[in-house]
C-alpha cells in the first residue's frame, strides 16, 4: 500500500466543472500519481482521517504548484464529512484491505449498506470498476469485471459504515 500526504483543495470553478459535477471525481498531479502506481482514469482512496475516506476516480491530471495537491468539488469533499479544504492522504489501496477476492465476490446486495445498494445494482461507469464496460448487476460478462465491482463495493463498505456512524 502506497500513500502520500495530499492537501485536498477546491476545484477551480472556471476550469474544473467535471469535478464540480461529479462528486466521485478528483484531480491530481500527473507526475506524483505514478509514484503510488496510479494514473489518469485510475481510482484512489482519499482519506480525511481513519474513519472518513472514500474512493475517487482521477478524472483529470493537473500540474500544481505543489505536486501533492488533490482537487475535488464541494460534493466530493462533503462525502468525507466537510465542505472545507483539508489535509488528507491519497492512498493507492482501493480494494478493502482485509477482504480476499473470494470474500469480496461473495457479497450479496442483501448484505450491503443502503448507500451501496444502487452501486451494486447498476454499475454505469465504464471504467475499472466494471471491467471497462457499463453493466447492470446480474448481466453476463467477464469474471474480472464482476470481481472488480465486488472488490470496489467491498472497499466502499467501510466508507458507508463510517458515514452512518458519524451521522447519528
Amino acid at each position: 500500500m502506497t500513500t502520500y500526504d495530499a492537501p485536498i483543495r477546491k476545484a477551480h470553478k472556471s476550469t474544473q466543472q467535471d469535478l464540480i459535477d461529479h462528486k466521485e471525481h478528483c484531480s491530481a498531479d500527473p507526475e506524483k500519481l505514478p509514484t503510488v502506481g496510479r494514473a489518469l482514469g485510475h481510482q484512489v482512496r482519499i482519506k480525511r482521517n481513519d474513519s472518513e475516506y472514500g474512493l475517487y476516480t482521477v478524472s483529470e491530471v493537473r500540474q500544481e504548484s505543489r505536486d501533492n495537491i488533490v482537487r475535488m468539488g464541494e460534493a466530493g469533499r462533503e462525502q468525507l464529512g466537510t465542505s472545507d479544504e483539508f489535509a488528507g492522504t491519497l492512498d493507492s489501496q482501493v480494494p478493502h484491505p482485509t477482504f480476499t477476492d473470494a470474500e469480496a465476490e461473495t457479497l450479496s446486495p442483501s448484505l450491503l449498506p443502503p448507500c451501496l445498494l444502487t452501486v451494486a445494482l447498476r454499475c454505469s461507469y465504464p471504467g475499472p470498476i466494471c471491467g471497462g464496460k457499463a453493466r447492470s448487476a446480474g448481466q453476463g460478462g467477464s469474471r474480472g469485471g464482476t470481481g472488480q465491482l465486488s472488490r470496489w463495493v467491498a472497499g466502499m463498505m467501510g466508507r458507508c459504515e463510517s458515514s452512518v456512524r458519524t451521522s447519528r
